[in-house]
């Protein structure tokens, strides 16, 4: 499905191989933008509804859409079927970014006293800052899903029986 609606933007590469490669990344492409989005909604809706913990919305908004976020790649973009050992290694990579980006919170949170943003902008500080570390924990799970999506021996390992 995913694949199909990818194709619309990519009718004009010839290669069938190249085609194929293109369409996954950009099924895994709009799989990011939509996660990202959805974690935009729950950290507005932890931090600043529900007044929750800035590190704790982090850890638990972070666990959700890695899981949905596996859920749409696998089936979504690479058809593949659901793997116990696939999504411990998926959670251990975004895990990891998570790991880099709590230092992260903590540090904009140390640089950005409340007094720097403009009055207007005062009642959002925890949801600004809890987009802060995105960028940075990016390019690190995609760099850590990429060695292993590429990795053919890992790759065997990971394939579900």
């Amino acid at each position: 499905m995913m694949i199909r609606f990818v194709n619309v933007f990519t009718f004009w590469v010839k290669d069938q191989n190249k085609r194929t490669k293109l369409n996954e990344f950009l099924g895994f492409a709009i799989v990011g933008v939509a996660m990202t989005l959805v974690t935009l909604i729950l950290n507005f809706i932890f931090l600043k509804i529900l007044d929750f913990h800035l590190i704790a919305t982090y850890v638990i908004v972070g666990i959700l859409t890695i899981f949905f976020s596996y859920l749409l790649n696998t089936y979504l973009v690479f058809k593949q079927h659901f793997s116990v050992i696939t999504l411990l290694v998926y959670y251990g990579i975004y895990l990891s970014g998570m790991l880099i980006g709590i230092p992260l919170l903590k540090f904009f949170d140390f640089i950005l006293p409340v007094g720097f943003f403009s009055t207007y902008l005062q009642p959002y500080r925890k949801f600004l800052l809890s987009v802060m570390p995105i960028p940075i924990t990016l390019v690190w799970n995609y760099i850590l899903t990429s060695f292993v999506m590429k990795n053919e021996k890992i790759a065997k390992i990971l394939k579900p029986v």
